[in-house]
């Protein structure tokens, strides 16, 4: 008798460290066998042969620039002849392989003819002036050559001009400036020395940021053959690299004008590395990835000059902050503010790689700063710097703030102001940045913010005065339980609301009001909704599951005549599939829904009742259990059930009896739940990469035909294909890989000939390698599920095996092909995001429209209620995966009212397709065999939608 299989281990911190980082470093690092890359690598070649070849040009017009210099000196003027450059080389994280997707460049340094520099150009900024004048004859040269030329700064720094070059091909290059400094150069160019002196000689003040730029272009080529020789020994250096780079993207510090780059990124990996590594390289990027961390956040260099690993130190110091490499200093151009705020991020970093981190702490250090928020408020600026200079000029305000810019002055006062509305439900200090003409201010709340529904202050005396002032009428003197009076801000719950679920607007209303009462000149704009959204698996979805368990808890203890055995859940939200976040209704505040499947004790009484009669008894008997219930009677999609409102969340609860034959499949809701759940826990990525193919879905423009578990089980193929016939061989390491693997069981799979199945209950079997004897065993139980579903199932869709006579219902096989084609296109261009995710996506369902539908613009909200990529389709047309009456919990709006119209209109005759970015257009696509009048039916839509429907555009 062969012995139980073991239960897989479930992974410890490091171990989903470890998978997260993979996923990271997969979703993160470029692609440098690509097929852009050849083309920028040709265009480098070109490039380089170009500047080489070219002849000598008469000097130009004289190069004009700002100088690094004291105020009063004027701007220094050069104009030189072009000789070819002593040597073209390639510099940057090109040879290093750290680049980012979309940042990944290539940049080809320049080196200055030797005779060009004298000791004299390094004074009063002639070397910047040179500098600039043979870039201008550089670019001339390559204008002349067939390239598209543009200057820009460098590092920021404006006086530090580069070229961006692109051709025709689609290859793009970089090329900067690089010069031999000689030995006496460095003596000059050091910290303590001045090199842009007046005339009179006046201005005797070191300028250090002026030498450490020209010690920059010097050291170049040395920096990459440093780095080089550390990336080719240590691999882990180049993930650390990445790794950093990634995480100060998502922090917004590589966009900071006085933040790090790339480049210092890359040099605090190289400082920190040793020789004692983990064997395996994703241990070690960890490791060193951590001791970086560990180097940023003690901010030693803004308080003591730090000297490079293996480098000499400096003669004389350089200012904070300070990484020093022999007479250079890596970090001139950094800031001590951006210093100082580094280390915090970094300080909040290590928390989210302890061992006692919530699961998904790790990976959302990774996930911009932008969609880490939980609300964001607009405010725009108005009027311009002396109106708003005369308006802070009086007496209550900060003497502070004068003297700052417009986007300053703003920025800091209503971030303030958001800082002290929201002041105990913070998780952490908002931020505030400038977007073109408004100030955006971020904020992350706490995950019980909502619960504080009486929010105390100081007490009723002179120290009250001020909260008092803050909040206006809104604050009252309440008696608390412990006996104190305080001044306190009191909310009521509106009219008509069911359940504690308003309590979630509370953060919304206390910042509309502290807006509107502080900030009257500049309408605030409010988005987002406060934690339990689970947007992210560090807590959020916990706190969702900890809901349901309550409610479950309520159930099973509940009085009847009839005993609830089992409440189980049943909703893509708990199990982490689903691509989107749970939003809140903008009336009422509660959750969208959850779905549950209740299960009473058996009884003989069931049997004599028909089914309509069990669904009335069952509802009624659980309406008596659940308090305050409202009953829905379903439809042909959606079964009967209750909706009630619990901790803040909506829950749709099912019942299920337990009789001798089951007629329909969605009463193993649960189960589908369960063993999906089971596999999550044996491959953790299986969640994101299910995510991944869902959001990819909607950019086909089907998901109102598509159920999200279909989807799940084209997944669940993929990651257990010994349980089902998709052919994958390996299972999937990350998130990314299992996207891919998905989209190739779409695309290879021969649907003609049999279908894609997927037994779920052998998912979760162990993990260790099978025997020869297991395989055929394996293969022939196969071959006899496969043989079970060739009668049941119609070829070219997905099933799952749940029980032994029951499975999934199938989707159309029209919808099936235009996913299948989908799948095929989206191989070709796994590079290209826009293609991928965008505006090019559903190229299948464009080619198979035989007409257009384009509804009115102010019908259709366009606003996005849900941040980042995630938020392909717009609130009033979105339709959940699987939801048919979601429009019953958040509101249906016209265009997903009209779709739902033309479904069950015209669903017989035509698929009624939405893209995912542009909800004002509507595909259809004629059913296979249909031969009526097209134009009739066209006329019948737009009659259907006449407050809607703005013109119908027919394909050829």
């Amino acid at each position: 008798m062969p012995r139980p299989a073991k239960r897989p281990r479930p992974q410890d911190a490091r171990e989903q460290q470890r998978d997260a980082a993979a996923s990271v470093l997969e979703r993160s690092a470029y692609n440098y066998g690509s097929g852009r890359a050849a083309k920028v690598e040709a265009c480098a070649r070109a490039v380089r042969a170009a500047l080489l070849e070219a002849p000598l040009r008469p000097a130009g017009a004289p190069a004009k620039l700002m100088l690094c210099a004291p105020k009063g000196l004027k701007n220094e003027h050069a104009a030189c002849a072009f000789a070819a450059p002593a040597k073209v080389s390639v510099v940057g994280s090109w040879l290093l392989r750290t680049g980012l997707k979309r940042q990944a460049e290539m940049d080809l340094a320049v080196e200055l003819p030797d005779a060009l520099i004298t000791i004299k150009d390094l004074a009063n900024g002639r070397y910047l002036a040179k500098r600039c004048a043979y870039l201008e004859q550089c670019a001339e040269v390559l204008r002349e050559a067939g390239y598209q030329v543009t200057k820009v700064a460098f590092q920021r720094d404006a006086r530090r001009p580069i070229l961006e070059v692109s051709d025709d091909e689609g290859g793009a290059v970089k090329v900067m400036v690089a010069w031999q400094a000689p030995a006496k150069a460095r003596l000059l160019l050091a910290p303590s020395r001045n090199n842009v002196r007046a005339a009179d000689g006046s201005c005797v003040q070191p300028t250090p940021a002026y030498n450490a730029a020209l010690l920059g272009d010097a050291a170049l080529d040395r920096h990459l053959q440093l780095l080089h020789g550390a990336c080719s020994a240590d691999a882990a250096v180049v993930d650390a690299s990445v790794l950093l780079k990634a995480w100060l993207r998502a922090e917004d510090q590589l966009s900071r004008d006085d933040g790090p780059g790339g480049f210092l990124a890359a040099m605090v990996a190289y400082h920190c590395a040793s020789s004692v590594r983990p064997p395996d390289h994703i241990d070690a990027a960890l490791s060193l990835f951590r001791d970086s961390l560990k180097f940023l956040a003690g901010n030693e260099w803004s308080s003591s000059q730090v000297t490079l690993r293996g480098a000499s130190s400096a003669d004389a110091a350089w200012p904070l902050p300070s990484l020093v490499d022999g007479d250079i200093n890596l970090a001139a151009s950094l800031s001590l503010a951006a210093a100082a705020e580094l280390s915090d991020c970094a300080t909040r970093a290590l928390e989210a790689i302890r061992r006692d981190a919530p699961p998904g702490a790790f990976s959302l250090l990774f996930t911009p700063r932008s969609r880490q928020y939980d609300l964001s408020v607009k405010v725009p600026l108005l009027g311009g710097d002396d109106a708003y200079a005369a308006s802070l000029a009086t007496d209550e305000d900060d003497a502070s703030i004068l003297g700052l810019t417009v986007a300053q002055a703003v920025g800091r006062r209503v971030c303030a102001t958001v800082e002290r509305a929201l002041a105990g439900r913070l998780r952490r200090p908002p931020r505030w940045d400038c977007d073109g003409d408004a100030i955006t201010i971020g904020a992350s709340l706490s995950t019980d913010a909502w619960r504080q529904v009486l929010k105390g202050g100081a007490p009723p005396t002179d120290e009250g005065r001020s909260f008092r002032a803050f909040w206006g009428d809104r604050c009252q003197a309440r008696r608390f339980k412990d006996g104190r009076v305080l001044e306190a801000v009191v909310w009521e719950p509106p009219q008509n609301c069911i359940g504690d679920g308003w309590k979630r607007l509370l953060p919304q209303r206390s910042l509309a009001h502290a807006l509107a009462r502080h900030e009257p000149r500049r309408p605030a704009s409010l988005d987002g909704a406060p934690p339990g959204l689970m947007r992210d698996d560090a807590g959020h979805v916990s706190d969702a599951r900890t809901a349901f368990e309550a409610l479950a808890t309520v159930l099973r203890k509940g009085d009847g005549p009839l005993r609830v055995d089992h409440a189980s859940p049943s909703s893509p939200h708990l199990r982490g599939t689903s691509w989107r976040v749970i939003r809140a209704n903008a009336k009422s505040g509660v959750l969208e829904c959850l779905d549950g499947v209740v299960r009473f004790a058996p009884s003989d009484a069931w049997e004599k009742l028909p089914s309509e009669a069990r669904d009335a008894a069952s509802l009624s008997l659980l309406a008596k259990i659940v308090p305050d219930a409202q009953l829905f009677a379903g439809d042909d999609t959606v079964r009967p059930h209750l909706l009630v409102s619990y901790r803040g969340y909506a829950m749709r609860l099912a019942p299920r009896l337990i009789t001798r034959k089951s007629p329909r499949s969605d009463d193993l809701a649960h189960l589908h739940h369960s063993l999906l759940r089971s596999l999550a826990t044996k491959q953790p990525c299986m969640p994101d990469a299910c995510r991944l193919l869902v959001r990819w879905c909607h950019a086909q423009w089907l998901s109102d035909y598509v159920q999200q578990e279909h989807l799940e089980l084209v997944c669940a193929a993929a990651f257990a294909p010994l349980a089902s016939n998709s052919g994958v061989g390996e299972v999937p390491a990350s998130a990314r890989s299992g996207f891919v693997a998905c989209l190739r069981v779409l695309a290879t799979h021969d649907f003609s000939n049999a279908a894609l199945y997927v037994d779920l209950r052998r998912c979760a079997d162990d993990a260790r390698p099978a025997s020869l004897a297991e395989r055929a065993s394996l293969v022939a139980t196969s071959n006899r599920i496969a043989a079970d579903y060739a009668d049941d199932v119609t070829p070219c869709v997905a099933s799952g095996a749940l029980a032994r006579n029951a499975f999934l219902a199938p989707p159309e096989a029209v919808v099936w092909h235009l996913l299948v084609d989908g799948a095929r296109a989206a191989l070709q261009t796994l590079e290209d995001d826009d293609a991928l995710w965008g505006s090019q996506g559903g190229k299948a369902a464009r080619q198979a429209a035989g007409a257009f539908v384009v509804l009115r613009g102010d019908v259709v909200n366009t606003g996005d209620d849900v941040r980042g990529p995630r938020a392909l389709r717009p609130r009033e047309s979105f339709r959940n995966l699987g939801d048919a009456d979601a429009g019953a919990f958040v509101q249906e709006g016209p265009a997903d009212a009209f779709a739902r119209k033309c479904r069950e209109a015209f669903g017989d005759v035509a698929l009624f397709l939405r893209d995912a970015r542009e909800p004002k257009r509507m595909a259809v696509v004629w059913r296979p065999g249909f031969d009526g009048d097209a134009r009739q039916v066209l006329r019948a839509v737009a009659a259907l939608g006449v407050s809607v429907v703005k013109r119908v555009e027919v394909v050829g």
